[in-house]
């Protein structure tokens, strides 16, 4: 009975071990999925990238900044930004915008600062930056831009700004795009026959065009994808910018759009890594981690199942001694007394 018993007791702590094995496993899978996440650029400050100016401002208070010139900041050249202020509050507001660059090459200045908001009135003004002529082309600087208001509430924004050797007109390429890494977090929806699963798959990337610059980064459809990117100026940046695509799991395809400053433009569809149509070719990217967890997960399954079959045996195979030492020892005893006996 108590050879039995270890026999029962070894195989409940095989369980015990598979249950944290298997435990683990999906755990560090998580961990290694939301760590990779931060490596490309999750944690960063991230904003919607739409061809719609986006509003800011605080309450009763809208701000639209855009870049609209037409001009590059070359040495001893210019670049204007144009600003729109709203009152969208029932009392008149003194507005107060301020501005300033983090290089001494590059002044900034604003020709009407102050100026007062009936309700419901707007005021658009221009911020005129101006470029040194020694100033160094390739140099990449933000301009700062606050605006006050009467109460002393207070915004901040920033831009960036590049000097280029020279006006870029003649560019003729469209920009590059790379795909980082795929990211998921789809599950398989509660609901019987149903095919759509629950949740978002994310898709990381890097856009760059080194000759006329970035200029709008974007997703065919809005309803279906959000796309966000690094803080950009559009048209000034010729360094990689990083970006998100964010797709409702019941989706399999989104399209990213991107497109330089003299126009030149590509689009290419995205497809969810668990389903792809057979008419498109499939493209060299790394493995989705839904996958990587799955195996993770099976492979600790296989081990768990090897061990209990190891274990199911060896306690079989005890018992069986355990039964053939019961048998034999009566015999055993019959004989010593019958040769005491003839003795």
């Amino acid at each position: 009975m108590g050879r039995s018993s270890g026999g029962f007791y070894s195989l409940s702590l095989l369980f015990l071990f598979c249950f944290l094995l298997t435990k683990h496993g999906s755990l560090s899978a998580e961990e290694s999925s939301t760590s990779q996440d931060e490596e490309n650029g999750s944690t960063l400050n991230w904003t919607p990238a739409t061809s719609v100016v986006p509003h800011f401002g605080f309450s009763d208070v809208k701000v639209a900044i855009t870049d609209i010139s037409t001009e590059m900041p070359v040495p001893g050249g210019k670049f204007r930004y144009t600003f729109t202020v709203t009152n969208t509050g029932s009392t008149t507001r003194n507005i107060t915008v301020t501005t300033k660059v983090d290089n001494y090459m590059l002044i900034a200045v604003i020709p009407n600062p102050t100026f007062a908001l009936n309700q419901k009135q707007s005021h658009t003004g221009t911020i005129t930056v101006t470029v040194n002529r020694k100033a160094r082309p390739g140099l990449e600087r933000r301009v700062f831009i606050t605006i006050t208001d009467n109460e002393g509430r207070t915004e901040h924004y920033k831009r960036f700004i590049v000097v280029r050797e020279e006006p870029v007109t003649n560019d003729a390429n469209p920009p590059e795009l790379i795909f980082l890494d795929f990211v998921t977090s789809c599950k398989k929806s509660p609901k019987k026959h149903t095919r759509c699963g629950t949740g978002n798959w994310t898709v990381l990337f890097s856009a760059q065009d080194t000759e006329s610059g970035l200029s709008i980064i974007d997703v065919d459809d809005h309803t279906i994808s959000t796309v966000w990117t690094e803080d950009y100026s559009q048209g000034q940046v010729i360094r990689p910018i990083n970006g998100k695509i964010s797709t409702d799991c019941c989706r399999k395809r989104t399209v990213i759009i991107v497109t330089d400053n003299n126009g030149n433009t590509i689009r290419i569809p995205i497809y969810f890594p668990d389903y792809r149509p057979t008419s498109v070719p499939t493209a060299k990217s790394h493995r989705p981690k839904s996958i990587k967890m799955t195996a993770v997960v099976v492979s600790g399954f296989g081990i768990c199942l090897l061990l209990v079959i190891i274990g199911t045996v060896t306690a079989q195979n005890w018992k069986k001694v355990a039964c053939k030492r019961r048998n034999k020892q009566p015999g055993e005893l019959s004989v010593w007394m019958l040769l005491q006996k003839l003795v």
